[in-house]
């Protein structure tokens, strides 16, 4: 933890504060009239303090406790009823108070699951009262798994003044980081007295992120001294011993130009230092040894598609073209279909390799609806389903103006020209003096000229309809409205030889 604490603002008109950090020194003075802490400076708003004497701060990092081995800085800018900001303070820069003794190892002197072994160090601790504390002296060493240092547990209290180091073992260290801190007592007439305030110091864990043709390493890490370099150990499939690949003053590494779905080993070698007024020499650290596979994660470019709609056979054309610079990533193309424009796209299709460029799609309620065409690669990565083309269907539904209910086996029944993607109707035929004579919902109407209630054969005129056609659309089933006139022609011959 820092504890911040800075004088009210001069301008008593404040109404509050905000509290900004930053590992490690900016250099920057505000220009004229530069107020507030711009981004682009790399500081981080941690608190807002409302009132005017608020002027006190514990920054513990919400909670999580700040990582140990950097320098903190901090800057203040005051805040007005109309939202104005100040100039920002000067800025402030600390190091976490040193604790002792002084650490010096955490490292994995071997990887496993169940066996796996901690090399702990650390530097005699001689700066104290040694007629207030006239000894004996003794270590204790508690170790808890993780970064934060909770839930300490006492692992040796055997350690003698003389000793500085101490093997940890039969440790997962394939899978876990472990944190540890030496507390030392003074042990005159069996009374134990704390000596100095102690540290805490985490192994450095690497984790590994896969890609496409590559991998990305991480370091993670909670040490009390500050962290120079890491040097990265690799050895690949082809080889049986490690060798340093390259270093890097930052906790993460891509390793690039891998091939893909075969396997690579890494652990790093940390360097670091304490400052030369408490430690003259460098620190030197291991992870643990990690394997991972680079994997091919990144989708291919979708392709640029278009539908045409083929009325007179019911079908629509699913086109696509794929760039040259992507053709090589492409295995093959998937074709999603919704009948309606917020339906939610079905794969409908599945090309067989990345040649074919077509698909022809015969829907069986209606040609309306929304496409999409993907490209997937040999990982099985899909393109996006972002783009989508939408059609609506065509208009099929049409009643003819004349029939001949005469028996004679031509054009004897009222019906509709050839049809598709009717739900149903909804007909009603009226004569010309308005009575209703005939109406159905069946889409076929099948009508043979008679009364729909005395079922007598209607005499030869002209009779009016109205006819709501139920149609599958790309937004659903729509009603479209038919009227018109029906002219019946010579029914009498049926008539006469009834």
């Amino acid at each position: 933890t820092i504890d911040i604490t800075f004088d009210p603002c001069p301008c008593s008109q404040a109404v509050a504060y905000d509290i900004y950090r930053k590992q490690s020194p900016s250099g920057w003075n505000p220009s004229s009239c530069e107020l507030g802490v711009p981004s682009y400076v790399g500081f981080e708003k941690i608190a807002h303090l409302d009132g005017y004497t608020n002027t006190h701060y514990l920054d513990n990092n919400n909670g999580n406790g700040l990582e140990q081995g950097y320098e903190y800085c901090y800057r203040v800018v005051a805040l007005f009823k109309d939202k104005a900001e100040s100039y920002a303070s000067e800025e402030i820069c600390t190091l976490l108070e040193i604790g002792y003794p002084l650490i010096t190892k955490v490292s994995v002197n071997k990887t496993d699951k169940f066996n796996g072994e901690m090399n702990i160090a650390w530097s005699k601790y001689t700066d104290f009262d040694t007629i207030q504390f006239p000894g004996p002296y003794m270590y204790h060493i508690y170790r808890t798994e993780g970064f934060a240092g909770d839930n300490l547990e006492l692992i040796d209290s055997t350690m003698s003044k003389n000793d500085t180091t101490y093997l940890d073992k039969k440790l997962n260290t394939t899978e876990k980081a472990y944190s540890y801190s030496i507390k030392m007592y003074n042990n005159t007439n069996g009374k134990k007295t704390l000596i100095g305030k102690p540290q805490l110091a985490s192994s450095h864990f690497l984790n590994i992120e896969s890609g496409d043709n590559k991998l990305l390493l991480k370091i993670k890490k909670n040490i009390p001294w500050i962290f120079d370099t890491m040097i990265i150990y690799r050895k690949t499939f082809t080889e049986s011993t490690f060798d340093s690949i390259a270093f890097t003053t930052e906790l993460t590494y891509l390793d690039s130009n891998l091939e893909n779905e075969k396997e690579y080993c890494y652990y790093i070698k940390a360097k670091g230092h304490y400052t030369p007024d408490l430690l003259s020499y460098s620190l030197f650290n291991y992870s643990q040894k990690v394997c991972a596979t680079p994997i091919d994660t990144v989708p291919p470019c979708a392709p640029k598609f278009t539908i045409e709609s083929y009325c007179d056979d019911f079908y629509n054309l699913v086109s696509w073209k794929q760039t040259k610079t992507c053709l090589n990533d492409v295995k093959f193309y998937n074709i999603y279909y919704s009948p309606t424009i917020n339906g939610e796209l079905e794969k409908i299709y599945s090309t067989s390799d990345n040649i074919d460029t077509a698909f022809q799609h015969n829907p069986e309620l209606s040609i309306a609806g929304c496409y999409t065409v993907t490209a997937v690669d040999s990982f099985q990565n899909e393109s996006s389903k972002k783009e989508k083309i939408c059609i609506d269907n065509c208009t099929y539904y049409k009643l003819p103006n004349i029939f001949t209910p005469n028996a004679d086996s031509y054009n004897d029944l009222f019906i509709p020209g050839p049809y598709k993607f009717v739900q149903k109707i909804d007909l009603k035929i009226y004569n010309r003096w308005g009575t209703l004579v005939f109406k159905t919902e069946d889409p076929d109407i099948n009508w043979n000229g008679r009364d729909m209630n005395s079922g007598k054969l209607l005499h030869e005129g002209v009779y009016y309809y109205t006819c709501d056609v139920y149609e599958y659309r790309l937004s659903g089933v729509e009603v479209r409205l038919l009227t018109g006139f029906i002219h019946m022609i010579d029914p009498q011959k049926q008539r006469n030889n009834e």
